[in-house]
């Protein structure tokens, strides 16, 4: 039983051990720096092998100010030191740290780089160079390139068009659902015109029939007699003892003008014109009084005992002539 958990301490320290080394590691990153001295074929070359990690877990760093040249390939432009947290300044003589943080690179995506093996020849290039005043426009002839594979994924990833993201399928159905929202915008504009067709025909037929109804309305009454009612003369034809108008409902005076129409009830004038007018039925009868007066109306009226029956103060005409 001891033995056995023995053995189990020394795997955990085993894995704790090999947790310290690369915490949170996104990755094995190889980076090559490239220091020209002077002249174009006198370069020194320094491969080395970097973890990327979360930047929380560095204490200091050597920080690279980046321009980059191309996919994979960064034009170093200043050197400088800091130390977490803090601001960054020129590096001090005995700076000693294993990261690099690439100012244009990581501030993005708050990784840093942590080298890995023999790191002391890059270290002290890059405290020399720091240390070297800005000359040359600034040129250090310093240049860092990592990996094509992860300059592409992390740093200059090309952005997908839409429709590269679409495929044959979802291609077809996007076009298939414009079409059908087309078709029924087009079939709703094609029944909305049809409907203000139909009625703008049927308010201009109504408007023809209304003006052929009073014009020859207009024409039964020039015909029809106008009197002058004397309540003492003997000639009256009235049963009631106080005739009265069934519009206005007030009793004929002397001296006012009647008007008798053809089923032989009288009305006043000013009462009966606009009623005609507008009904051409008899208030009282409900009788139309273009029926058989007017050959060119007649012919296209059609009343019916129903007709009169529900509706007895507003006459039924299914159909009036388009012509006068």
């Amino acid at each position: 039983m001891q033995q056995r958990l023995f053995l189990l301490m020394i795997f955990i320290k085993h894995q704790s051990v090999e947790s310290q080394k690369i915490p949170n590691s996104y990755g094995i990153v190889d980076l090559v720096f490239t220091y020209t001295r002077g002249k174009t074929f006198d370069f020194i070359k320094i491969p080395i092998a970097t973890n990327l990690i979360q930047r929380s877990n560095a204490n200091n760093a050597f920080i690279l100010q980046l321009d980059q040249i191309k996919i994979a390939l960064y034009n170093v432009k200043r050197i400088t030191c800091t130390e977490f947290p803090g601001s960054s300044g020129p590096c001090p003589e005995n700076f000693l740290s294993v990261y690099i943080l690439f100012q244009h690179y990581t501030f993005k995506t708050h990784l840093i780089f942590k080298m890995e093996g023999d790191s002391s020849s890059l270290t002290r290039l890059l405290l020399n160079l720091s240390s070297i005043t800005t000359r040359n426009n600034g040129v250090l002839n310093l240049t860092c390139s990592m990996q094509d594979s992860y300059a592409v994924q992390y740093n200059n990833k090309p952005k997908e068009s839409f429709g590269a993201k679409l495929s044959a399928t979802s291609l077809v159905g996007v076009i298939f659902l414009c079409s059908c929202v087309v078709l029924v915008f087009i079939s709703s504009v094609v029944w909305f015109a049809t409907i203000c067709y139909q009625r703008f025909t049927r308010n201009r037929m109504e408007k023809k029939h209304r003006i052929a109804l009073e014009k020859s309305t207009q024409q039964m009454l020039d015909k029809s007699p106008i009197i002058t009612y004397d309540a003492n003369s003997e000639d009256n034809n009235f049963t009631d003892k106080e005739p009265t108008c069934a519009i206005c409902l007030e009793s004929f005076k002397s001296k006012e003008k009647l008007r008798k129409i053809v089923c032989e009830h009288y009305f006043h004038v000013t009462c009966i014109d606009p009623w005609l007018l507008s009904h051409q039925s008899c208030p009282l009868c409900n009788r139309n009084i273009l029926l058989n007066a007017i050959p060119s109306i007649s012919s296209h009226i059609v009343l019916t005992d129903n007709e009169q029956t529900e509706n007895p103060t507003a006459p039924v005409m299914n159909n009036a002539t388009n012509d006068t």
